[in-house]
């Protein structure tokens, strides 16, 4: 299946026979009190080409988006040994395989598996996460490997939440951007 043309205002079905019900970037912004985030089509694009693209998911990835990096593919900042060394320890168990894009990929063995399955060497060069349609496309394909998708169509979202980050860090923050988002569509 083709990849659909980002500029698109229309999103397909999981079976191709039209368009579907999908978030747009007016909405997140709308919703969230933030710029319409420019990120966004590479976002709806890679959970398309992994078939994963419904509305439920759409709002678990914005969510998470704004959640995890406001919408900007970003790395994880080292932790100051002198000013946080419970943390810097805790870091040198994954560094330099730290958390990088639009949902902080982590872990050599979470970098090596993304890199085989998008057909990307993220183990030389990590830092490739933070390309914005490298991002995107390792967002879309945790989402679907961990079942991250699938909790999503459940509407399961604390689950969704425990998925992406192990826990529920910034969980309030979270319920209230599906909430917000819920509301707009």
């Amino acid at each position: 299946m083709a990849l659909p043309d980002p500029s698109q205002t229309y999103r397909e079905d999981k079976a191709g026979s039209g368009p579907a019900s999908g978030l747009y970037e007016a909405q997140i912004g709308k919703a969230l009190g933030i710029k319409p985030p420019a990120i966004w089509p590479l976002v709806v694009s890679a959970l398309h080409e992994f078939g994963i693209d419904s509305l439920n998911v759409q709002i678990a990835a914005a969510a998470t988006c704004q959640v995890e990096c406001g919408f900007r593919p970003i790395a994880e900042r080292r932790a100051d040994p002198r000013k946080q060394p419970s943390l810097y320890h805790a870091q040198e168990r994954y560094w330099p395989w730290h958390g990088r894009g639009l949902i902080q990929l982590t872990w050599e063995r979470n970098y090596r598996a993304a890199g085989k399955a998008l057909g990307i060497d993220l183990i030389s060069d990590p830092d490739k996460a933070l390309e914005p349609e490298t991002s995107a496309r390792v967002l879309a394909w945790f989402f679907d490997v961990n079942g991250v998708a699938d909790a999503a169509d459940a509407r399961d979202w604390e689950l969704v939440r425990r998925r992406v980050n192990g826990g529920l860090n910034a969980w309030p923050e979270f319920k209230r951007c599906v909430q917000r988002l819920l509301e707009v569509v």
